[in-house]
């Protein structure tokens, strides 16, 4: 017979080995790095019939938009769960969409920012649970074209024109 010690599990970290680096620990990624093949998008997620973000939408908000200072274009697609009518969801939508745009561009953010909306569409997870339908209300946003191509001149022109119909 064979005395063996089995490990127990503790919350301490183990002791480092003498000669090798430890491995940093993994940060939270609300979204992946810009790159010129894939631009950095994010998820901004909202509770059931509002339009402000959550408070982990609003951290998202927060990331990309340190992001964004680089870009000339942002994409945004405001999106609902499946409960209600087409006409209110689709209003829900927009304001989502909307919401998200004013918070960007009252931070200083000078890109341009396309805004589409549609509710009772594009699920990320079609099931009827709880957990899917706040999945699904969200605003995607992605940042799109370098910003060389905008001037500070036509940045400054198209903030001004679109603040005042936004």
């Amino acid at each position: 017979m064979a005395i063996v010690e089995l490990a127990v599990i503790t919350n301490e970290p183990a002791p480092p080995v003498r000669g090798v680096q430890p491995t940093p620990s993994p940060e939270a990624s609300v979204s992946p790095l810009a790159t010129a093949d894939e631009p950095a998008t994010a998820t901004i997620h909202f509770e059931y019939g509002k339009d402000p973000p959550t408070a982990d939408g609003q951290r998202a908000l927060k990331h990309f938009a340190t992001l964004a200072a680089k870009y000339k274009l942002i994409e945004q697609y405001g999106r609902t769960d499946d409960v209600g009518g087409k006409a209110y969801n689709d209003r829900l939508a927009r304001r989502r969409a909307e919401s998200v745009r004013s918070w960007l561009l009252d931070r200083g953010v000078e890109a341009e920012i396309v805004v589409r909306a549609e509710g009772l569409c594009c699920y990320l997870d079609p099931a009827p649970t709880e957990a899917a339908r706040r999945s699904n209300r969200r605003v995607e946003a992605r940042l799109a074209g370098p910003r060389d191509g905008l001037s500070d001149r036509n940045r400054s022109t198209y903030r001004n024109s679109n603040r005042k119909g936004a």
